[in-house]
């Protein structure tokens, strides 16, 4: 049997080597706490802007060409709802870019966290998350500017994204 001295010497170095392990541990907690913020706020802007340019790319689909003298432009398609590319909506309707700073029918939506549709209007439905708007601006040649702008409920991030949908064989300003 070892002598009590060194029974009592291996008990000091625990509780010495678990006091070290705590003081450590409580130091890097502030660490783990701001990697923690900061891949959420990295996750967020990146869907928001995903969400934008999703928008986007829709808007581009819609019908916008010339035949002949004429020009024919979608105005009836809706981008916005459960089902994307509804009839009964607004198209390629022009709107003034204000609708951007207000809740307009059509020409915003309420989507969740994934980025899926949860409510129109302007009260937000019980997931939503994300508050994306869109607008479209008369431009020349029968060009229309797409405004796309999507805001985070809570949080101050947004992201935009602009574009130009143009008539089958007209030039981009």
């Amino acid at each position: 049997m070892p002598p009590a001295t060194d029974r009592g010497a291996a008990l000091l170095e625990a509780v010495v080597a678990s006091g070290l392990l705590v003081v450590l541990l409580g130091g890097l907690w502030p660490l783990v706490l701001a990697a923690r913020r900061s891949t959420h706020e990295g996750r967020t802007r990146a869907t928001a802007a995903l969400l934008a340019s999703q928008r986007l790319a829709e808007a581009g689909t819609l019908a916008h060409l010339r035949s002949g003298p004429d020009l024919v432009r979608d105005e009836q398609t809706g981008l916005g709802g459960a089902a994307a590319f509804a009839p009964g909506g607004t198209g390629l309707r022009e709107v003034d870019i204000g609708v951007l700073t207000s809740i307009e029918p059509g020409y915003s939506e309420w989507l969740d966290a994934r980025g899926h549709w949860d409510a129109a209007g302007p009260a937000p439905g019980p997931a939503a998350r994300f508050l994306r708007q869109w607008a479209f601006v008369a431009g020349p040649e029968g060009c229309v500017r797409v405004w796309v702008r999507v805001s985070t409920r809570l949080a101050g991030t947004e992201a935009f994204a602009p574009g130009v949908q143009c008539p089958w064989g007209a030039r981009q300003p």
